[in-house]
This record gives structure tokens, C-alpha cells and sequence, in this order.
């Protein structure tokens, strides 16, 4: 090699350790190869001190010129990218650091804590998401490298890029919608324009694996209105409600200064789930503070009583702080309004309607569901178990109820069925639907009633009444449906559950508590004696 052909090596070798030195074109004083001139008699004339004239030498310095030119090319894109990165960690670092840090900077909200940075990021659309398939249900999380195709555990539901489109479509879905504000009774109509339009795939995806809730963490930093309209449709498909979602949308909306809009959410949440947690009830009353209002504390104590949530400390901190204001300061009018929407609706506009006006408030298609309460549209209340031989002829008189009596034979089909009705607020026809199932057992399973309720528990279906009657009376009627059917309970299992419930037990309650406690030993004796 000759000298040239070094020093050019080492120039390459120089700027590939240090980046960060200046990039400059090819530069004749490192390499001293000047380009040959032609003349217009056909001549060639070549400069340069060290270069001969031969063909080779030519061919050396175009292919050194071609290697330095690609070799600082690729430098640039390289060293470009690596800063384009550097800046945008950096930029993440102090939003997190500014978000996470409260009073001066020194004292962390107690609420996010240490989670702060996975509170900001740990739905925001980065690299792939997947589908996670466990023992449990399916979960879809963000993941940063692509899912490889014989993974038997996580598959590939779409690319960031893929979900911010479907955070679009969805905006454009509400904006042609004409939706104004975000209400549960939008939900059925949202489900039916989202699996109506074609384009947005996505959207459908998301629906189908119980996504929506990732669409609003997208949504509420820039289009909380938005977000919103996405948390009601997360209860569809879903169970169980899971409160953690609500906690990280009212998160967000702390973190990002959408403080108006946490009255709406919570409102929101109780009209979906019929109750609440304390952080978003917590920043409800600091909002309060903030824009100069004072709330009656007894109201607020009863806000809390129904949204099925006790004060905590933070509760108190802050009631305390609302009773030190002057009298006369007027209230926000937050609380009235959401004691309305956190107040179970009468049995009149739950039960006893004709079967189209139920299947238009749910907003039902032909489905089982919709067949099930249009064919026994007002059962009888409370359930008893002789109700299911008189239910059972109303199911097969239509060819589509004997499709539901077949199904009603699988205790599964049934249990499906029951937490359907209760998503849609009609627990009365999930307790008959349970019934007859139990019904038609040809061994009976009592672990179907111990879904149920745990799936009622869970959605806040204590607080519903039929008329007129206590919600303690139904927990009784639980009680009396062991009774009649010989299931064993615990006795203390029972109470945990009316406490978990936020109910107290009455007279009628410790009656059928001792009833079941013989059945309990009744079944101790015979086992004995067996």
C-alpha cells in the first residue's frame, strides 16, 4: 500500500473512533490526489506529486475517493441518528423529572411515588404491540423488539405507528359521530359505527382484546375530550371492570393540567361502574381548592359512601382544609351532580319495560343477550328456584329461546350469558338465567352462584333496587337460594361478604346466617357418620 493509501486508512480509522469530530468532503490535503484534466487534444495531463501515470493509479484514487465518500456518509447518518436519540431520552428525562416532582421539586406525589415514569410511559405507543397469552386472560402490552413468528405466548396485534392511526380514526369516528360529550349510553352506538367502518381495522382489534383503555392513555395528553369517549367502551367484553385504568386516565389528566376536566371523569366513571377510587375523588376536592371553592363536607362524605370508597387520610387532610374557608364562598356544584350520577337508577327503568325499549337502552343487537330479555322481559322478583320451571316453557315457545334453553345446559354458556346481563344492568335476569341453568344440571355444580356474585361484587351491582326493596335483600335472597338448595357456606364467609358489599346485616340476615350453619352441620354429621 502506498502512503496515500495509509494516511487514508488512517483517516478513515480516526473518524470512525471519534464521531464527534467535524465531517468534512474529501479533502485533497489529507489525501494530495488531485483529478486529472482533459484537453481538448485528447490528451490527458495529470498533477499531483506523488501519483504516476499509469492506469492503476488511476483506478487507486477513484476507489479511495469512493470508499472516503461512503465511509463519511455513513459517519453522518450514523452520528445524525445517535444525537436524534440522545435529544429525545433527554427531552423524556426532564418531563419526567418536572412531572414526578412537586412543592419545589423535593416531595414526590404519594399517589404515582417511584411508579411516576411508568405512570407517563408505560402505555405511551413504542415499538410493537403484543398479545400476551398466560394461564389468565389475554393482556396486550407495548414491547420494543418484534415478536418472533413461532413464539408460542405473544403474537403481534400492530406497530406504533399502526395504533396512532387508530387513535385517529377514532378521533375522526366521535368528530363525525357528532358525539358532544362522552356518555355510557354512547358506548353501543360507538361498538356499531367502529365495527361499520372498514378502514379502521384497528379499531376493531383493539375492541376485540379490551385495548380501548390504551387508546386513552394515548389520548389524554393532547385530546383528553377524547379519552374519555374511549373509557366508556372498556367495560364491553370485559368480566370484571378494573379500576387501574381510571386511576391512570385521572393520573395523566393531573400530570398533563387537564384539571377541568376531572369532574367529568369521575362522573363518568360512576355512571360506568358505579363507583369510584380515592385518587380521582382525592383530586376532585384538591381541584376544588384550586379554583376557590368550598364543598359541604357531609356531601362529600356521602359522595364517597356511594361511590363505595371509605376516606383515607388524604380525605381528611383535605375536608379539613374546605372547613377552614370562609362559610360564604360558594361551591363548585361538582358534588350535587355526581351524587346524582353515582344514585342507582329506580326499578322502573330497569324492570318491567316492553322488550324493544330494553334492548334499545343497552343498545342490543339480535344477540343472545337481546333474545334472553325480549323473550322474559319482566321475570319475577326476588328469584326463587320454582321460578325456572315456570321460565323454562317462555324459552321454548321460539326457536331462537330454544337455542337459549340449549345453551342454558352448559354451566360455562350460562355463567357468560349472567356476566353479560350484569354489564348491561340487569342483574334480576342474571340470577334467573343462573337458575335455570341450575335447573337443568343433571349434577348440580353450586359453584355457578360463586361466579356470580363474584362478578356483582365486582361491578358494584348492590347499589340497584327492585321494587323498592333494600339492597341488604338481596344478599338475603342469596342466602335463601343456598338454603333451598342445600349448598354448605360458612357463616363468616357470608358476613365478609356483606362487609365487602358496604352493607349491614339485618334481623332476616342472622336468620338465615343460623339456617346455613346447620346445613353446615348436617353435612359435618353425615360425613362423620359416613
Amino acid at each position: 500500500m502506498t502512503s496515500v493509501g495509509v494516511a487514508a486508512s488512517r483517516r478513515i480509522a480516526h473518524l470512525t473512533r471519534t464521531q464527534s469530530a467535524p465531517l468534512t468532503l474529501v479533502n485533497s490535503a489529507v489525501l494530495h490526489v488531485q483529478t486529472c484534466t482533459r484537453f481538448s487534444g485528447g490528451s490527458t495531463q495529470y498533477a499531483g506529486e506523488r501519483w504516476s501515470s499509469t492506469a492503476a493509479a488511476q483506478s487507486r484514487s477513484r476507489q479511495l475517493e469512493s470508499l472516503w465518500s461512503q465511509q463519511e456518509m455513513s459517519d453522518v447518518t450514523l452520528l445524525t441518528k445517535s444525537r436524534a436519540v440522545l435529544d429525545e431520552r433527554h427531552e423524556e428525562d426532564e418531563a419526567v423529572q418536572s412531572a414526578s416532582v412537586q412543592k419545589g421539586g423535593k416531595k414526590k406525589d404519594k399517589q404515582t411515588g417511584k411508579k411516576s415514569r411508568a405512570a407517563l410511559y408505560g402505555n405511551r405507543p413504542e415499538g410493537y404491540l403484543t398479545l400476551r397469552r398466560t394461564l389468565g386472560a389475554p393482556q396486550l402490552c407495548w414491547r420494543a423488539k418484534p415478536v418472533h413468528p413461532t413464539d408460542p405466548i405473544r403474537s403481534l396485534i400492530m406497530t406504533a405507528l399502526e395504533f396512532r392511526r387508530a387513535a385517529d380514526d377514532f378521533v375522526a369516528l366521535v368528530d363525525d359521530a357528532s358525539l358532544r360529550f362522552p356518555h355510557p349510553s354512547n358506548a353501543p352506538f360507538l361498538i356499531k359505527l367502529i365495527h361499520e367502518n372498514r378502514p379502521s381495522n384497528h379499531l376493531r382489534v383493539l375492541l376485540r382484546w379490551r385495548g380501548m383503555h390504551m387508546l386513552a392513555d394515548t389520548l389524554a395528553e393532547t385530546r383528553p375530550l377524547y379519552a374519555l369517549h374511549a373509557m366508556t367502551l372498556t367495560r364491553y367484553g370485559q368480566g370484571v371492570e378494573q379500576p387501574k385504568h381510571w386511576v391512570r386516565v385521572a393520573t395523566h389528566f393531573v400530570t398533563y393540567d387537564h384539571w377541568a376536566l376531572l369532574p367529568d371523569l369521575v362522573e363518568l366513571q360512576l355512571r360506568c361502574t358505579g363507583r369510584s377510587l380515592h385518587f380521582a375523588l382525592n383530586k376532585l376536592l384538591e381541584h376544588c381548592l384550586r379554583q376557590g371553592s368550598r364543598e359541604d363536607p357531609d356531601e362529600v362524605m356521602k359522595l364517597f359512601r356511594m361511590a363505595g370508597v371509605a376516606p383515607n387520610a388524604a380525605t381528611h387532610k383535605l375536608l379539613r382544609k374546605h372547613e377552614a374557608l370562609d362559610p360564604d364562598i360558594p361551591s363548585s356544584g361538582f358534588i350535587p351532580r355526581l351524587l346524582d350520577a353515582a344514585a342507582p337508577p329506580p326499578s322502573k327503568k330497569l324492570h318491567g319495560r316492553l322488550a324493544a325499549e330494553i334492548a334499545k337502552r343497552v343498545g342490543l343487537t339480535p344477540t343472545t343477550t337481546a333474545v334472553f330479555v325480549s323473550t322474559i322481559h319482566d321475570p319475577p322478583s326476588p328469584p326463587r328456584a320454582a321460578h325456572a320451571a315456570e321460565l323454562i316453557p317462555l324459552l321454548q315457545s321460539t326457536s331462537r329461546g330454544r337455542d337459549i334453553y340449549e345453551l342454558l345446559k352448559n354451566p360455562k354458556g350460562a355463567a357468560r350469558l349472567a356476566g353479560r346481563l350484569i354489564n348491561v344492568d340487569l342483574p334480576l335476569h342474571a340470577l334467573h338465567v343462573l337458575n335455570i341453568s341450575y335447573h337443568l344440571m343433571e349434577s348440580p355444580q353450586p359453584g355457578i352462584f360463586d361466579r356470580a356474585v363474584k362478578v356483582l361484587v365486582e361491578c358494584r351491582c348492590w347499589e340497584w333496587y327492585m321494587q323498592d326493596q333494600a339492597t341488604v335483600d338481596m344478599l338475603n335472597w342469596l342466602l335463601q337460594s343456598y338454603i333451598e338448595r342445600k349448598i354448605a357456606k360458612s357463616p363468616e364467609d357470608m358476613l365478609g361478604m356483606y362487609r365487602r358489599a358496604g352493607l349491614r346485616p339485618d334481623n332476616t340476615t342472622n336468620a338465615l346466617l343460623e339456617q346455613l350453619a346447620a346445613i353446615s352441620r348436617e353435612n359435618s354429621d353425615s360425613e362423620t357418620a359416613q
